[in-house]
């Protein structure tokens, strides 16, 4: 099931005219991104080295007085005053975070665009979609689908959730919502023992099948009312039905009618009972094992529930204290970056510090990646033009497309890593001097190989005579 539309190669040299002007703002952006990221990393890196010269580690986590508004090194087990309980469920024990992912089963939409390229620089775009019974969280809107007949639910008999301890502590030290951010969730095994709660809704209890709930949707109250008996109406009217003659017995048309009054009478009977409308078999009130072969092949409906917590383990938390609270600390240096580092288990500084500035290496490159494909998007808008021209003729136009984006992609590199050079003049000029070098190599070697190209192709024309020219090659 698709939809066909076509574009005219009128429309699509407006489109990319339109594309040449969204150009610079892309590469705007580009540039921003690209110029603070280098500047972030440098403040980054400095932070962490001049952070790590007055880090103090602190034994068993003890909070002392000396140390109020120092960075200080902690490390230990985390503890809470209570066991965190989910109360719908009833699943819980001794985390400090926990959270419950409510997924259901259901139609989910799935859009697929072709485009193909026709004689006179036109094009034919065909959308197909497709329709695929997947595990989502939340509820997909059907309402929304092309295709009307993939129906799912408008709601779902639970929603997700996350609960946290009312009082987590390291130590002598408050852990907060700062430092259980930058720690990792873990499945939360489930067993007869730690699932105690009946949802209400639910008929059986579920049962735990590993590491999640199921809940099929027969079992649900609104799956149930599906299934219930249609409601007896008080009246039932009945409708007289006009008697047809199709070839019966004369004799009996011309029988003489009984009125009521000539009609025998006999002797009242009680009306024959009416049969009951047969009992639906609704699920029993105590815990049922799901076959393997309704959780293998599961409807549109079910619910699947998982839970997912933060263990009171080791961790170790390097900040400022302040009070009994742990900080960012910000080191006295021009634009220096907040340091506060977390990590699961139990690490010494030098661990600590390591992991950070590898961290910071990476989103290095991960933001230079994006701020390159920014830089490659907006030098190819600037060239799409030529080739939505070349287009007239299908074939011509995909060899100019294939050569524009490989000029894009030389030229975009070489100013990607000019930016980057530009940026590091301006934080550091020697180094940004050294890549300023490398972005002018790499557009000196694109015109070289363009220049090659061209010369030899080009035929050497030689004359003997005034008028008598001879082609070398």
């Amino acid at each position: 099931m698709g939809v066909i539309s076509n574009d005219s190669w009128f429309s699509n040299i407006i489109s990319a005219v339109l594309g040449v002007f969204v150009a610079p703002v892309v590469g705007l952006i580009a540039v921003v991104v690209l110029f603070w990221n280098e500047g972030n990393y440098l403040y980054t890196a400095l932070s962490l080295d001049a952070a790590e010269k007055v880090v103090q580690t602190v034994d068993g986590a003890a909070k002392l007085p000396a140390n109020e508004g120092k960075l200080v090194h902690v490390s230990g087990k985390m503890s809470s005053d209570m066991p965190l309980v989910d109360e719908q469920f009833g699943v819980g024990g001794d985390v400090a975070r926990m959270r419950r992912i409510v997924e259901m089963y259901q139609w989910v939409e799935h859009e697929h665009t072709r485009t193909k390229k026709k004689l006179g620089g036109g094009t034919r775009r065909v959308t197909e979609y497709e329709y695929k019974m997947e595990w989502v969280e939340g509820v997909e809107d059907s309402r929304n689908f092309y295709d009307a007949t993939h129906v799912n639910p408008t709601s779902i008999p639970f929603t997700s959730d996350v609960k946290q301890a009312s009082s987590v502590r390291l130590g002598g030290f408050v852990i907060g919502d700062e430092q259980l951010d930058k720690l990792s969730y873990k499945p939360l095994a489930l067993t007869s023992q730690t699932f105690t709660g009946v949802p209400p809704g639910v008929t059986p209890k579920p049962v735990p099948t590993g590491s999640e709930l199921y809940v099929p949707v027969e079992w649900t109250s609104f799956g149930r009312e599906s299934v219930q008996p249609p409601k007896a109406s008080k009246e039932a009217p009945q409708e007289e039905e006009m008697p047809v003659n199709c070839g019966a017995d004369p004799a009996a048309e011309s029988a003489p009618e009984v009125t009521p009054e000539a009609a025998p009478t006999e002797p009242a009977t009680e009306a024959a009972p009416q049969p009951e409308a047969a009992p639906v078999d609704m699920p029993s009130e105590e815990p049922q094992d799901l076959s393997p072969s309704r959780l293998n092949e599961p409807q549109v409906g079910d619910v699947r529930i998982r839970f997912e917590a933060i263990p009171l383990d080791d961790v170790t938390v390097v900040a400022k204290q302040e009070g009994e609270a742990l900080v960012d600390f910000i080191p006295e240096l021009r634009n220096a970056r907040p340091i506060m580092l977390v990590d699961e288990g139990v690490h010494t500084t030098k661990v600590m510090f390591d992991n950070a500035r590898t961290q910071n290496t990476m989103m290095l490159w991960i933001t230079r990646v994006i701020g390159g494909i920014l830089v490659f998007a907006g030098t190819f808008m600037v060239l799409r033009p030529l080739k939505v021209f070349a287009d007239f003729i299908p074939m011509i136009g995909s060899i100019v497309g294939f050569g524009i984006f490989v000029v894009a992609l030389f030229v975009s590199g070489g100013l990607t890593v000019m930016i980057i050079g530009v940026a590091w003049v301006y934080y550091r000029p020697l180094i940004g001097c050294l890549i300023l070098l490398l972005g002018a190599l790499i557009f000196g070697g694109l015109i070289y190989l363009i220049r090659a190209s061209s010369s030899k192709n080009k035929p050497i024309m030689a004359t003997v005579g005034p008028d008598q020219p001879i082609i070398l090659n």
